[in-house]
């Protein structure tokens, strides 16, 4: 699951802020809307824009992940380690070094 939140400041909580403006309730976490005992038609202009801002950024993010395909590798997995490789006992392959260059 992959989180989309408003990625607006909260509106309408300054002197020269309107109630018309977008987020005017200043949630952060998604859509919000007052009043819910009453139906869809009393719910606010400014909700229905907040709303519709928030569906244009869900839309934008899918289209990021589906812009890019997943692709999966097949990991070998690994050896069970014994007691002895874990402890890097004589079952245990030593790492190769680097070979020493020398330079004149």
């Amino acid at each position: 699951m992959h989180w989309v939140n408003l990625g607006l400041l909260p509106g309408w909580n300054s002197s020269t802020a309107s109630e018309n403006d977008l987020n005017r309730l200043g949630v952060f976490t998604g859509a919000a809307r007052t009043n819910v005992d009453e139906g869809p038609d009393a719910v606010h202009k400014a909700d229905i824009a907040t709303a519709e801002h928030l569906g244009r950024r869900v839309a934008r993010t899918a289209e990021v992940f589906l812009r890019e395909p997943v692709r999966r590798r097949r990991v070998k997995s690994p050896e069970p380690k014994t007691l002895e490789t874990a402890a890097g006992g004589p079952g245990c392959p030593r790492p190769a070094r680097p070979r020493r260059t020398a330079y004149r």
